[in-house]
């Protein structure tokens, strides 16, 4: 008997056997911090994504958006160094579609046309066989005659005014500007005018803002005739300084009833949108040139 095996003592399922040795009788935690911790590789791969991924995003932002006039794109608050390569993208891709397009409506306009066609290359085939010569100048001034036709088309027409948009479009962006297309700019016109003339009946006339300074000429308040949409992210330069939009108020009457409040701006201010400021930019042109 003294060389049979210890017993081992019965246990229930899910609870730990005994331990022969009481020293070490504590069961071991099932939890483990470590697994939790944010690791510094880690890290750096999400920091790496988001540096890869933000200007991506922006960049696909910009696209659509280069399409807007620039009230509407304030609005928006987009990336500006994104806006450059989005307008140069969309461009490029809307030529594309017009020589795709143009392609598909011109076959479409050929095959409409076939019959009449082929009876006219017809016809110059059978006059130069009895010449005892065939000329191909005939049979190619066809065919410019049909392309001719086609571009005085409504697909046409189209696709060539989408062509040429993109070009300059694309080609503005080199002179540092922003173009819209051509149809929302035109709607932006109409609206803005239709404002002005509603403004003009509700708020009165366009008169030069006043202005009121703190110490050291530094400016503090401007009263102006009409909002101007400036935000706490716009930044005004007014007689080389920076001011920033800290407060706008309606008065609700008055000929300048709209008070805005400005301080001046830090150095470590980030400008996001620039604005040359005038008390005089609301009037039309010959109205600045008299009160100078």
């Amino acid at each position: 008997m003294a060389d049979d095996p210890p017993l081992e003592l019965a246990r229930r399922p899910g609870r730990p056997a005994a331990s022969p040795d009481t020293g070490a009788g504590t069961p071991e935690p099932n939890f483990h911090p470590e697994r939790y911790t944010h690791a510094p590789e880690r890290e750096d791969a999400a920091a790496h994504v988001g540096r890869v991924l933000t200007p991506a995003l922006s960049l696909l932002v910009a696209i659509p958006a280069s399409f807007l006039p620039a009230p509407w794109r304030h609005r928006l608050h987009l990336d500006r160094t994104a806006l450059g390569p989005g307008t140069v993208l969309g461009c490029l891709i809307v030529s594309v579609a017009a020589v795709l397009l143009g392609a598909h409506f011109y076959q479409a306009f050929l095959d409409d046309m076939a019959a009449e066609r082929l009876a006219t290359l017809r016809q110059l085939a059978e006059a130069g066989a009895e010449k005892g010569q065939l000329s191909y100048g005939p049979m190619m001034v066809v065919g410019l005659q049909s392309y001719l036709e086609f571009l005085v088309t409504p697909a046409g027409l189209g696709c060539v005014y989408l062509f040429g948009e993109s070009l300059v479009r694309g080609a503005a962006v080199a002179g540092g500007f922003r173009l819209p297309t051509l149809p929302l700019w035109l709607l932006e016109l109409a609206r803005a005018g239709v404002a002005a003339v509603l403004a003009r009946h509700r708020l009165g006339a366009l008169v030069p803002d006043e202005l009121t300074r703190g110490p050291g000429g530094v400016l503090w308040k401007i009263a102006t005739c009409r909002e101007r949409g400036w935000n706490r992210e716009t930044t005004l330069s007014y007689q080389d300084r920076f001011y920033q939009v800290t407060q706008m108020e309606d008065r609700g009457a008055g000929p300048r009833r709209f008070l805005y409040t400005v301080r001046q701006s830090p150095p470590e201010l980030v400008i996001r949108h620039f604005v040359g400021y005038a008390p005089d930019a609301l009037l039309p042109l010959h109205r600045r040139d008299a009160g100078r």
